[in-house]
């Protein structure tokens, strides 16, 4: 089951009500920043698992929700500062100091060095706290969710990004836009959804029989099509079905 909540108010409402395995939000609500709530819960002030895997979505700042998404672990330590892409922050000074490459997310580490990428970082989170293994158990198993996880990237996450980025106002004059490259694109991420359609046909996640970070990268990469109007064809029932176990648990209730 999911439980939709309009605000933060809400959102307290229904945590405090429900035993919760996954929580999406927007950080920002009408009524507040839902990084406050998500802080309560880690703190074990609201919620009844401060373990609670947490995905904090900031839409027009391109939020790395699979980084959020990892912190599930309970890492509780970590400080986040928002970047605004939208004000051009990642091009400062300051943050070209981080990563000269201006990307983001960038994780600072207590003695000053800075590690970027978002599977960079998803991993030395999952040093720090193996459980619950999202990048796989052994050898074997690691090597084939780095296999699907590389395949969701590049197959299903950017071309659905790159509709985005070359067809939407959002980066107008920010970056070269060309429409001609974002439709291509689009039609591209078209084929890829109907291939991972027939991929899911005899298995519940993507990577085999287990959550993992594949499932996280492909859940944001469609998700992310809501922007530019990709959503999954009627016809593709498997990725459906896949899509509703992935996004519709009971702790999505925000």
């Amino acid at each position: 089951d999911i439980t939709l909540a309009d605000d933060c108010r809400e959102a307290v409402e229904v945590l405090t009500q429900a035993d919760s395995d996954l929580i999406i939000g927007e950080l920002r609500l009408p009524d507040g920043n839902f990084g406050d709530v998500t802080q309560k819960i880690r703190q074990g002030r609201l919620g009844h698992n401060p373990f609670v895997p947490v995905i904090l979505v900031v839409v027009e700042d391109e939020d790395p929700r699979v980084i959020k998404a990892a912190l599930e672990k309970g890492i509780d330590d970590v400080e986040f500062v928002q970047v605004q892409l939208a004000r051009l922050e990642h091009r400062t000074p300051e943050h070209l100091a981080r990563n000269p490459l201006s990307w983001v997310p960038v994780l600072e580490l207590d003695d000053g060095r800075t590690l970027g990428e978002t599977v960079a970082i998803c991993r030395y989170f999952e040093y720090l706290r193996p459980e619950p293994r999202l990048m796989g158990g052994d050898g074997e198993d690691q090597a084939f969710v780095e296999m699907w996880n590389r395949r969701m990237e590049f197959e299903i996450f950017w071309p659905i990004a790159m509709v985005f980025r070359h067809t939407h106002e959002f980066f107008k004059g920010k970056i070269p836009q060309v429409a001609e490259y974002g439709q291509v694109q689009r039609e591209y991420a078209a084929t890829r959804m109907a291939w991972l359609n027939d991929e899911l046909a005899d298995r519940e996640f993507i990577a085999g029989e287990r959550y993992s970070i594949a499932d996280i990268t492909a859940l944001c990469g469609i998700d992310f099509g809501r922007v530019t109007g990709q959503r999954i064809a009627p016809e593709h029932s498997h990725l459906q079905r896949w899509y509703d176990r992935v996004s519709t648990r009971p702790s999505a209730s925000a």
